[in-house]
């Protein structure tokens, strides 16, 4: 949820001590497991870039050397799941008159500091170069805040409790239960500590998830529609086909008979000779499926180009369609009666 303080009077260190205010009165409430707050939650699609020093360390463009930096407070990592790979994460003893600390993403160090450890190493974040003011302590897992498609972008985590309190802050819970549940609750826990702040933005995570998603799950399901009709129209043709074509036999086939061939090796004959052709055929549709399928991975996310389910299943019920196809037809013209087809030779 975000709360937003502006156009009230809040600011400074008395924003912060209420936003200390509003993070205990969330940590204990019933069936809150986590709780902190952020000025960019993931899958926000919100930034903001600054410019960072790191002693020792060249850019090799200006802006190379400008990072997302995002202000948390402690249990954000607990909170969001995001997991802290070396070190520590920033922690409610990271506070104004403690030596000021950073978070690096898994990306940031690999980039900055390859084949190093950057634990423990110094750096700055904004225009104020100190020569290493902020200590790393932690290295966090790459997580995505633009879209699910845009990758992880490098950013570096700073205590919000360390810097200047933002006027416009997104506070998050995290509970085993239903967390649209606790929202009403949450709301009324702030608007009693700052009825003059607002609270508006109120989401699930998997809401916010969906939001993103949203052009992603329209494909999908315009492709899963076309995709049935196309079944069904392959599977119309197939059953057409090999019917027509079981039944231009008849005549053969009452031959046979008439002739003395068995009528259960005459249904294996025409069923082995039809279930060849369809399944050479579906084999070569299948193919060429596979080699186009990478199109959807770039169109639908999730979408892997070769789900192998996809094409058994596929190919199992376009059989069984030949195997119908043709099974009717010939049960159909092995029950004429002999003396009539060879009236008809």
């Amino acid at each position: 949820m975000t709360v937003d303080a502006d156009g009230t009077e809040l600011e400074g260190d008395r924003l912060s001590a209420i936003h200390r205010q509003v993070l205990e009165k969330l940590q204990v409430l019933p069936g809150v497991q986590h709780a902190s707050f952020a000025t960019i939650p993931p899958l926000s699609g919100n930034e903001d870039g600054k410019p960072i020093s790191i002693p020792g360390v060249a850019f090799s463009s200006p802006g190379d050397g400008v990072l997302q930096v995002n202000t948390v407070g402690p249990d954000f990592f607990e909170t969001f799941g995001v997991r802290i790979l070396q070190g520590r994460a920033i922690a409610a003893s990271d506070h104004q008159s403690a030596p000021q600390v950073a978070v690096v993403s898994e990306s940031m160090a690999r980039h900055y500091f390859a084949g190093l450890d950057p634990v423990g190493r110094r750096m700055d974040v904004g225009r104020a170069r100190t020569g290493g003011q902020i200590e790393i302590v932690g290295i966090a897992a790459d997580v995505r805040y633009r879209d699910l498609r845009t990758p992880a972008p490098r950013i570096v985590y700073v205590s919000a409790f360390q810097r200047e309190a933002e006027e416009e802050t997104v506070f998050a819970i995290r509970t085993a239960g239903d967390p649209a549940l606790l929202a009403a609750s949450a709301k009324r826990e702030i608007q009693t500590i700052a009825p003059a702040m607002l609270t508006t933005n109120v989401k699930t995570a998997a809401g916010q998830r969906d939001e993103r998603l949203v052009n992603e799950r329209l494909l999908a399901l315009l492709s899963g529609g076309f995709a049935v009709l196309a079944l069904l129209l392959a599977g119309i043709g197939v059953y057409g086909v090999v019917t027509y074509a079981v039944t231009q036999r008849t005549s053969e086939l009452g031959l046979r008979i008439a002739l003395g061939a068995e009528r259960a090796g005459l249904i294996w004959l025409v069923t082995r000779g039809m279930l060849t052709l369809v399944t050479v055929a579906t084999l070569l549709g299948v193919t060429a499926a596979f080699l186009t399928s990478s199109l959807l991975a770039s169109l639908v996310f999730g979408i892997q180009p070769a789900e192998p389910w996809v094409y058994a299943g596929t190919v199992a019920l376009l059989i069984v369609i030949g195997l119908l196809s043709a099974i009717v037809p010939t049960i159909r013209a092995i029950r004429i009666d002999p003396v009539e087809t060879l009236r008809w030779q």
